[in-house]
């Protein structure tokens, strides 16, 4: 059992996580079986856009995706308040509004 101040050491078993991890993957490989086992609906991770510093944010509901998305990115920066607004944003419809007023 580990105690406070023990250091562990995680790694995946998935080869295609294996090929792009960076660290060894045990935070995608916990991913993939939170959504393998349905303990989660969605991941948000982010993957490499078209060069270093275009990172994107993605919403992940299929575990074979999360290989996509495996290894760091160091310099890549997120306008998440956008990205959760035009997609995590459900929109109801507006109510109309009476535009008759009452005249005294």
């Amino acid at each position: 059992m580990a105690k406070k101040g023990d250091m562990l050491y995680a790694w995946t078993n998935d080869a295609d996580i294996k090929k792009k991890a960076e660290l060894g993957g045990a935070v995608t490989a916990l991913w993939k079986h939170a959504l393998e086992t349905k303990m989660v609906d969605a991941v948000l991770a982010i993957k490499k856009g078209t060069d270093l510093y275009d990172a994107q944010p993605v919403l992940i509901t299929d575990p074979k995706q999360l290989a996509g998305t495996a290894g760091s990115l160091h310099c890549g920066t997120l306008l998440l308040p956008n990205w959760s607004r035009n997609t995590l944003t459900v929109r109801r419809p507006r109510r109309s509004v009476s535009r008759s007023r009452a005249v005294m």
